[in-house]
C-alpha cells in the first residue's frame, strides 16, 4: 500500500474538483437549445479557471519546496 502525502492529497483533491467542474460545465453545454444563461455559463467557466489555476500553483509550490521526496 502506497502512502500519500498532504501534498498528493490537495492534488488528488483539487483533480477532483476540476473534473467535477468540467463535467458541470459539459452538461451547460449540451443545454444550450433549451435555456442559455451566458451569466451562469461564465460563473462555471470562471470557478474552473480558478479551482485549475490553483491547482497549477499549489503543484508549482509543492515541487519547488522539495515536496516530491
Amino acid at each position: 500500500m502506497t502512502r500519500i502525502g498532504f501534498a498528493g492529497l490537495k492534488q488528488k483533491l483539487l483533480s477532483s474538483i476540476v473534473a467535477i467542474t468540467s463535467v458541470n460545465i459539459l452538461e451547460r453545454l449540451l443545454e444550450l437549445d433549451q435555456s442559455f444563461q451566458p451569466a451562469k455559463l461564465g460563473l462555471a467557466l470562471g470557478a474552473l479557471m480558478i479551482f485549475a489555476l490553483t491547482m497549477l500553483i499549489l503543484a508549482l509550490a509543492d515541487r519547488t519546496s522539495g515536496g516530491n521526496h
